[in-house]
């Protein structure tokens, strides 16, 4: 009994450095990606703030899709939460809206990384053809 909780010990102990390393080698990915960016933090927290009135409440960088994406979220006058995605290589926003409405969204990156669709929009879309 004591030699496979011992074996179950190290197999899970190697599984969970497997998954440190991993979880490393994307941290440092996305730093580079950051480092990489022709968009800086600071002119992402503007572009935002000229779409939204409001305070900046948190920006984080991260690669979606292939893509750098910067997500900035403003508080409202009214109290609201408004999220803004940014296009980290080009500046160009990929969404804006309420943080629920773009927390339920599925964001559909361009190969050319400047625009993006969401999928309740092409529904809206597919509706307007017929």
């Amino acid at each position: 009994m004591k030699k496979s909780f011992t074996l179950a010990a190290l197999m899970a102990i190697v599984g969970l450095a497997g998954a440190s390393s991993a979880s490393a080698e994307k941290a440092g990915e996305d730093a580079q990606a950051f480092k990489n960016a022709a968009i800086t933090m600071q002119a992402a927290t503007d572009i935002a703030k000229k779409e939204v009135a409001g305070d900046l409440s948190g920006i984080e960088f991260s690669v979606e899709n292939g893509q750098n994406v910067y997500e900035a979220s403003i508080v409202t006058a009214d109290g609201a939460t408004h999220v803004v995605l940014i296009n980290a290589d080009t500046g160009a926003i990929l969404m804006s809206g309420d943080e629920a409405y773009v927390g339920d969204a599925d964001v559909e990156y361009s190969e050319a990384g400047d625009t993006a669709d969401s999928e309740e929009e092409d529904s809206e879309e597919d509706s307007e053809s017929n």
